[in-house]
């Protein structure tokens, strides 16, 4: 969104393990796009690894393990 000053205001929802998590960013008129703010998120299971999902059409999903590794 466009703010009134021209600043840009950026904002994304994730929802995961029965949790909402809102993220926000203004950069000014004059700045890059913040893009890499919000593409740096990422959730982790209880060993540290980081949880992808497959994401199908019907909206379920499948847990896939990690490129060139396993869940192990």
């Amino acid at each position: 969104m466009t703010n009134a000053d021209q600043s840009r205001t950026y904002a994304s929802m994730y929802y995961h393990e029965g949790r909402l998590y809102v993220l926000e960013a203004t950069v000014p008129a004059e700045s890059l796009p913040q893009g890499l703010f919000q593409q740096s998120l990422s959730f982790i299971d209880a060993e540290g690894r980081r949880i992808r999902y497959r994401l199908y059409p019907d909206g379920s999903r499948e847990r896939v393990p990690p490129p060139g590794g396993n869940f192990q």
